[in-house]
């Protein structure tokens, strides 16, 4: 499953199986290369907030290797999970970046991703 979403402006949603509700969200905004960055992720399902999660957010380029760039998010509770971590420049000039989030609740894991650009 996959998700175009300005982040720029607002964290942007999924639902991953079964029956998760994601949104993942980075500041500060806008979104740029090179700066600390703060992921947060929110889980719940129809139960409400989702604790006990493992997350971990991916970030890629479509398209060119970039080297692997991998946030864990720490469990905050009430369903939210945060990461830090740096998007790098493109020597290129591209802005398109892709986040892979995987999740993963007992023995279920999840997965999803966001297309999004960078300032």
């Amino acid at each position: 499953m996959g998700e175009d979403c300005n982040l720029h402006e607002q964290a942007c949603a999924a639902v991953l199986a079964p029956g998760v509700a994601v949104t993942l969200d980075i500041s500060p905004k806008p979104v740029r290369a090179m700066t600390d960055l703060e992921f947060t992720v929110s889980l719940s399902d129809r139960n409400g907030p989702v604790d006990g999660a493992q997350v971990a957010l991916d970030l890629s380029m479509p398209g060119m290797f970039m080297g692997e760039n991998r946030s864990i998010l720490s469990g905050l509770g009430n369903g939210l999970y945060q990461g830090k971590g740096v998007i790098p420049k493109c020597p290129s000039g591209k802005t398109l970046w892709r986040g892979d989030l995987q999740v993963q609740v007992g023995d279920v894991t999840g997965n999803v991703w966001f297309l999004f650009s960078v300032k």
